[in-house]
């Protein structure tokens, strides 16, 4: 195994848990882990961890949004619950 490469992220307003990515570097070799670095909004303090390569697609800023915009739907109620797979299908 590779040892991780290093990535700093920043907070950003958008993020209730850890800061988002903003930059990533690859290296031109095959990179099995990143050393990540986020802002832990409740702590107020920035924590190291590691995250598989394959996994980055959800440090990136545009899915970070999404989970974002996905939490505050659920905190504000703006969703349906179905008693079945049918009764979803048929509310489309």
């Amino acid at each position: 195994m590779t040892s991780p490469d290093v990535l700093t992220i920043r907070p950003s307003e958008h993020t209730s848990g850890t800061a988002l990515v903003t930059m990533v570097a690859v290296r031109p070799r095959h990179i099995e882990q990143v050393m990540i670095t986020v802002y832990d909004w409740e702590t107020h303090s920035y924590r190291p961890i590691r995250v598989d390569a394959s996994q980055m697609w959800f440090w990136t800023d545009e899915w970070q949004l999404l989970e974002h915009e996905a939490d505050e739907d659920l905190r504000h109620g703006r969703y349906e619950d179905f008693d079945s797979m049918d009764d979803f299908i048929n509310s489309l």
